[in-house]
């Protein structure tokens, strides 16, 4: 599951290279799952984001989302930066040693303020998430996150 992880964050790394236009967003995610974040601009208002998380304490998890996600930058103004309010939809991968691997529908929802002076993000989600296999449950899980923004964004983006 881990090399898994590291290929689709090198492919998430390697696309804004081949994708005119494309920027870059890479941090932290904290709160369910807590571990890395990746999100990478398809254009202004369109996104792919991923999160990985692993741990080698006794309950020995990995997990990963994807999610496609729409940003719409005309709810919420603020003074300095922009703050668009995100929704998609994903899916999830969770893989516990002695248990079956979950895997399941993700719908986030969240904030994003991207700041004006400095190329951080900081965001907050909400998530209803229903898992598929090995059996049915939904829950709502919930994170906070900042990322550093690679490559400066698309020029709407750097004007707005």
């Amino acid at each position: 599951m881990l090399r898994f992880t590291l290929m689709l964050a090198s492919l998430a790394l390697l696309y804004p290279a081949y994708t005119p236009g494309a920027s870059l967003d890479a941090g932290i995610i904290a709160g369910d799952p807590t571990g890395l974040s990746i999100k990478g601009w398809l254009n202004d208002s369109q996104a792919i984001d991923f999160a990985a998380s692993w741990s080698n304490d006794n309950r020995d998890r990995r997990y990963i989302h994807a999610d496609y996600l729409h940003h719409d930058y005309t709810l919420i103004n603020v003074a300095n930066g922009e703050m668009p309010v995100y929704y998609g939809v994903g899916a999830r991968l969770l893989d516990r040693d002695n248990r079956k691997t979950r895997a399941g529908l993700r719908i986030p929802v969240g904030l994003d303020y991207r700041m004006d002076k400095l190329p951080l993000s900081l965001f907050v989600e909400v998530v209803p998430r229903l898992d598929l296999t090995p059996d049915t449950d939904f829950e709502l899980d919930g994170a906070i996150g900042i990322r550093y923004r690679f490559m400066g964004g698309t020029q709407k983006q750097k004007n707005r």
